[in-house]
Order: structure tokens, then C-alpha cells, then sequence
């Protein structure tokens, strides 16, 4: 059986998957930087041009901040943006309920990592910060990856827009918790993949991009950790890596919660079965989950 499922009673690059109601949104194409080049850190020349929000990356710190805003939290929104940059790495979003920190509003626990392509070509980045703790959210930061020491001040970025989206979750899971990938990704998103489809009596396929690590992202939805369980079974066959990573967000626990574990790269088929019972985050409502099947760029997963 391909499978992944909780044992007891019973996380997007490339083209944006399904569309939400937009919450708040900056579009650059009108021609004004809307506030988010009043308050930057290692990057300069930030201007509007062509629709674009542009700039240079200076040095190891590199971010802007947006104007202040309002919107009530919830666990189903996501942070959109489309970006272009030859810096290659890892990007963070930080996000706030307040202006009141040494921070200016931001503290580093407030925070959601994403990776950036640096091939210089439109991504669009569909971030999941999980930020329903914070009631509210007024204040975000984009962080772009730290240049190599060689690449300071040659390095640029250009933002066409970024926007906050609210999805529609999908109906509350009751009894076990299972997804059968037998026939396809069980409405499952696969993030910095190359390749993705369903192979006869197999189940799901997934090829990662050489310069990404793949992730696995769980349909928005919520079930109770107390009903779940206390183990994960995870049946799956990975190529590469020693060691794979679940996440998960809840009501209780902070933004996301991680457990590792290692794995046999021989790309057979095993079973893992992984311990969240007393895990940081494991109580009341669990609202999505994000697989990444391998610790190195490049993996072929099968589900």
C-alpha cells in the first residue's frame, strides 16, 4: 500500500496552484514602491521601474519591510510573491503583530524560510507562515539569500508584486488519517520539483530540481493530533540523502514543528514510522503537513 497515514482513532514554487481572496496585495505596476523602501537593511538603489520593484543586494543581510498594515490571522493564509534574482539561496519571511520589539516589530522567532531560485528568470513563491497565534498580522519582511562574499553589490532582485491570500481549507478529516498516493498525489503539492505524475501500481512520483530541496506539502485542512495519534507511517522510496524531515502546523504549538528522521536511499520501498506523540506542536487542531523526503537537492521520492 502507498500510503501516509497517522496510526490511532481517528507543505508552493513555480506557477501558483489554486488562487485565494486576496487579503492585501502591492502591485508595483503603478508605478510607486508603496512604502516598502522606506525601511531596508543591506540593500540600496531600491527604486520602481518598468512595474518592478527593483534593487541591489549589498551585503549579508539583506531585506525590506513593508508599510503597516492589518489583517486578522488565521493558519490558511499564505504570503505570494513574484520575484526574479540572480541570488541564489535561502529567503525568510519575517511577519508581526506589533511595532514594539528592539526589532523594530520582528523577532527571529517570527519567521518562515523559503529557498530562491538564483537563475535570474519569474518564480512565484507561495509561503505558509502559519502565524494564527498572532491574532493579527501588521507588518512583514522580505529577506533575500546572503550574496557570496565575492557577489556583494553585484547581486540584484526585482518583485513584480506580493500579496497576502486567504484559501479555503479543505473539510475536516474525522477518524483516521490517511492519504493513499496510490493513484496520483491525493491532492498533495510538490515544491521544488522538476517532475511529477503517477506511475502505474507505483504511486506518486516526484523528481526534485537539482538546486532544491523537494518538499511535499498536505492539502490545508485540520484533524485533531489527540484523535491521530502518537505515530506517523510514512511508506515511500527515496534515491539520495540520509535524512528526511515532517512539519507540521497546529493551534497550539508555534508557527511549525519539525521531527527527523533518517532514511535508506536505495529507492526501494520503506516503512517509517515516525514518534510526534509529546512532540512540541502535536495538540489540538493540526492543520497541514510538509514531507521533505531527503536532505539533498536532486531526489526522486515515489509515495
Amino acid at each position: 500500500m502507498c500510503s501516509l497515514k497517522w496510526f490511532g482513532a481517528a507543505a508552493l514554487m513555480g506557477a501558483i496552484a489554486a488562487p485565494g481572496a486576496v487579503l492585501k496585495e502591492w502591485r508595483f505596476a503603478e508605478g510607486a514602491a508603496q512604502g516598502w523602501d522606506a525601511r531596508c537593511n543591506h540593500v540600496s538603489q531600491v527604486h520602481v521601474a518598468d512595474g518592478l520593484l527593483q534593487g541591489r543586494i549589498d551585503d549579508w543581510d539583506p531585506w525590506l519591510t513593508s508599510p503597516q498594515f492589518e489583517i486578522p490571522a488565521s493558519p490558511y493564509q499564505a504570503v505570494e510573491v513574484r520575484l526574479k534574482t540572480d541570488c541564489g539561496g535561502q529567503g525568510q519571511l519575517f511577519w508581526s503583530n506589533t511595532t514594539d520589539t528592539p526589532y523594530g516589530g520582528f523577532t527571529p522567532s517570527k519567521v518562515t524560510s523559503f529557498n530562491v531560485r538564483g537563475d535570474g528568470q519569474w518564480h512565484d513563491y507561495r509561503i505558509f507562515p502559519f502565524w494564527q497565534a498572532e491574532k493579527k498580522i501588521i507588518l512583514l519582511r522580505l529577506d533575500f539569500p546572503r550574496p557570496a562574499d565575492q557577489d556583494k553589490k553585484l547581486k540584484t532582485f526585482a518583485v513584480e508584486w506580493l500579496r497576502v491570500i486567504e484559501l479555503a481549507p479543505a473539510d475536516r478529516i474525522v477518524g483516521p488519517v490517511v492519504w493513499d498516493f496510490a493513484k496520483g498525489n491525493a491532492s498533495w503539492d510538490a515544491v521544488g520539483a522538476v517532475a511529477s505524475g503517477a506511475s502505474a501500481g507505483a504511486g506518486w512520483v516526484v523528481k526534485g530540481v537539482d538546486d532544491d530541496t523537494l518538499s511535499l506539502r498536505s492539502p490545508l485542512s485540520s484533524f485533531s493530533a489527540d484523535e491521530a495519534g502518537d505515530w506517523i507511517a510514512i511508506e515511500m522510496a527515496v534515491d539520495r540523502g540520509r535524512t528526511a524531515t515532517l512539519a507540521w502546523a497546529s493551534a497550539t504549538g508555534e508557527a511549525r514543528t519539525v521531527e527527523r528522521f533518517q532514511i535508506k536511499p536505495d529507492g526501494r520501498f520503506h516503512l517509517y514510522n515516525v514518534a510526534v506523540g509529546g512532540a512540541k506542536g502535536w495538540a489540538g487542531e493540526v492543520f497541514a503537513l510538509e514531507l521533505q523526503p531527503a536532505d539533498v537537492p536532486g531526489a526522486t521520492v515515489t509515495l
